[in-house]
């Protein structure tokens, strides 16, 4: 996982396998959801949208009566670029049960196209978005990711209400199946 300094300006690693800031969409990761399904799917038009809270609180909104999950994620964080592609599956295999995903990058939004080609090969044709902090503290506070580490995942009910904040628990490590395991718990809720 990557930890956002409080200064805004650093970045410290604080777990094996992290990539440094310079890590682009070239690194491990990229394109490999998009190239086992793409073939089958076709190519997948992204669009990359720049918010600040109230923009998040908007999408969030378009999305009531769904199960919500958010991936707050970054093109130099390695753990991040693993679990990416689960996430594009997730929204594959879910959405037609009524899950939603939504991206959110803590890349500087002047890397805007770097992240939208990075979204672009892993197929994610979901709500892209990136925050207009980077990944300064704004980021962290502004999104409430609780331990200022991504990767980060937040699952909201049909209701809207956060029920899961996943990530930043040394102790609870984010894995493929933990995540999927919330996921079809909210989406069994309510049938």
């Amino acid at each position: 996982m990557m930890r956002i300094a409080a200064s805004g300006l650093l970045l410290l690693a604080v777990a094996a396998g992290c990539e440094t800031r310079d890590a682009g969409p070239g690194l491990p990761g990229a394109g490999s959801a998009g190239d086992r399904t793409g073939d089958t799917l076709g190519p997948v038009q992204v669009q990359v949208e720049v918010v600040d809270r109230v923009g998040y609180e908007r999408v969030l909104a378009r999305h009531r009566g769904q199960v919500v999950l958010v991936d707050f994620w970054a093109t130099w964080c390695g753990p991040c670029l693993e679990l990416f592609p689960h996430t594009v599956q997730l929204a594959r295999d879910h959405g037609p049960s009524g899950l939603a995903v939504i991206s959110v990058s803590l890349d500087d939004p002047e890397t805007a196209s770097d992240v939208r080609a990075y979204l672009q090969q892993q197929g994610a044709g979901f709500d892209n978005l990136i925050s207009a902090h980077g990944a300064g503290e704004r980021s962290v506070t502004d999104f409430e990711i609780s331990g200022g580490t991504v990767p980060h995942f937040k699952l909201y009910d049909r209701a809207g209400r956060l029920r899961y904040d996943l990530g930043g628990e040394p102790d609870a490590p984010l894995t493929p199946e933990w995540i999927e395991m919330h996921v079809r718990q909210l989406l069994n809720e309510d049938r």
